[in-house]
């Protein structure tokens, strides 16, 4: 049985880089020290990725705003 997640997902298929996907699962892997997750660390990788672009945006619609 999957563990719940903090948020809804959805399943996509996703190409990696190769040499990315060898790293994350080296570091967040079965057989890594810490046993993470690689599929977790992807969606926490993105999902903290997607909030900064956000919150970038949002700052530039701001500064536009504040501008006129």
């Amino acid at each position: 049985m999957s563990k719940k997640e903090e948020l809804p997902t959805v399943a996509r298929h996703v190409q990696l880089y190769a040499e990315d996907w060898d790293w994350l699962e080296a570091n967040y892997g079965p057989r890594s020290a810490t046993a993470f997750g690689t599929a977790r660390a992807v969606r926490k990788i993105v999902h903290k990725r997607v909030l900064e672009l956000k919150a970038a945006a949002r700052a530039k619609i701001d500064a536009g705003s504040q501008q006129s």
